[in-house]
Order: C-alpha cells, then sequence, then structure tokens
C-alpha cells in the first residue's frame, strides 16, 4: 500500500520542509508497518493512510513552526507510542538523534522493530517512564535541546518529566487542541515556578482536519 505523496509533500511544505524521494518512501514504509502492527498491538485508531498522513505524520511536522528542526542535534520525545512525533520528525530532519521513550513494553517493542525496518541511525528506545530516566542514566540529565510530547496530556507533570532532561536553554513542544489551550493562561505562574518559560502557542491546520491546533513551545530557564 502506497501512500498519497501530494498530500505529504503538501503538508510538509506548509511547515517549510521539503522531503525526498527516499523521505516519501521511508513515511510510506512506516504506513504500513503501523496499521500491519495495529492488528496485534493497539497503536492509533486511525486506520485509513490518508487520514494516517494527515493527522498523524503531517501534524507531527507542525514543529517546524517553533523552531527550524534542522538546526537542532537532538530530541527527546516523551511518550512515543507509535512514534509521533519522534519517528517522523527523525524522518524528516535525519541528522538529529532521537531518543524514544515509551513506558509500554509492546509499544517500544513496535518502535525498536520500525526503526529497523526503516534503516533509521540515531534513534533510541527506551521502554521506561520519562520520569525515571535521569536516574537511569545521568547522561541524559540536563542533556537535550528539544523535548516533546504529542498524546501526554497533564501540563504540569509534563513539565516536571522534561525539566531534569532538558538543557538550559532546552524548548518543550506540546501538541493541544483549542479546549486545552485555555487552560494556559491560568497556568502560567505554576508554568514559572517549574522552571519554564511560555515562548508562543502557534494556531496551524493541516489537511482533511480543518480543526484548529496548536503548538505549545516553553523554553527551560
Amino acid at each position: 500500500m502506497k501512500i498519497n505523496p501530494e498530500l505529504l509533500l503538501r503538508g510538509a511544505s506548509d511547515f517549510g520542509i521539503t522531503l525526498n524521494e527516499k523521505q516519501i518512501a521511508a513515511f510510506s514504509g512506516y504506513c504500513n508497518f503501523l496499521l500491519e502492527r495495529n492488528r496485534m498491538v493497539n497503536l492509533t485508531a486511525i486506520t485509513n493512510p490518508d487520514e494516517v498522513v494527515s493527522k498523524h505524520f503531517v501534524d507531527s511536522l507542525a514543529i517546524n513552526l517553533a523552531m527550524d528542526m534542522s538546526l537542532r542535534k537532538n530530541l527527546i520525545d516523551i511518550g512515543s507510542g507509535a512514534g509521533f512525533p519522534g519517528v517522523a520528525i527523525k524522518i524528516a530532519f535525519p541528522a538529529i538523534k532521537a531518543v524514544l521513550v515509551e513506558s509500554i513494553g509492546k509499544k517500544a517493542l513496535f518502535l525498536d522493530e520500525l526503526a529497523h525496518k526503516l534503516g533509521l541511525s540515531g534513534v533510541s528506545v527506551l521502554n521506561s517512564r520519562a520520569e525515571d530516566l535521569p536516574r537511569l542514566n545521568p547522561l541524559y540529565g540536563n542533556h537535550f535541546e528539544v523535548a516533546t510530547a504529542r498524546a501526554v496530556g497533564n501540563l504540569q507533570l509534563l513539565l516536571s518529566y522534561a525539566k531534569p532532561l532538558l538543557a538550559q536553554g532546552g524548548s518543550l513542544v506540546l501538541w493541544k487542541g483549542r479546549d486545552d489551550i485555555s487552560e494556559l493562561p491560568s497556568m502560567l505562574p505554576k508554568i514559572e515556578k517549574l522552571g519554564f518559560n511560555l515562548i508562543k502557542a502557534i494556531p496551524y491546520k493541516i489537511p482533511l482536519w480543518q480543526l484548529e491546533r496548536f503548538l505549545v513551545h516553553l523554553k527551560r530557564l
């Protein structure tokens, strides 16, 4: 099964990203493997290939609206699940070293198999909880330029997980809907108390999904 390359290219272009044929092939392989494994492991409720492209792949690439990812050296994806956004970002920006953190064993195994299948180098999959990482591997403490979280919900918990992992001045990027954004003004004192500044909340839309989405960009103090 092949994905619709035009849908992927158009969506990526909206965020200032140009994909080559090798990258398109990698996204196609990603979609096929995801839907194949989804029959055995609950990875995604979205099973239409066009919707996988739009609502998972393109949505993940929206991060480029917050910062130029081609200038970033590493990232940690907290609660990576089926690899969104971490694997999608890695495909689009292959020079980035990506650490994918997933506490559910079956999903972590899927991510390991996916990275091997796509031939992705510079990817580490950790079957762990994000809050345990600095203790389990001190090298990850104050290390990452970028931390991402697309499916993990509680903002206060995310800030507490991300702070020990991010280098000073590092960025935490969250994917949110309009309802989630409404809590931000009241959260500002807690955000600062937990050691972050809110840089901006960036609205965007993606093909086939007309709901307004937001990237929340926070910076570690």
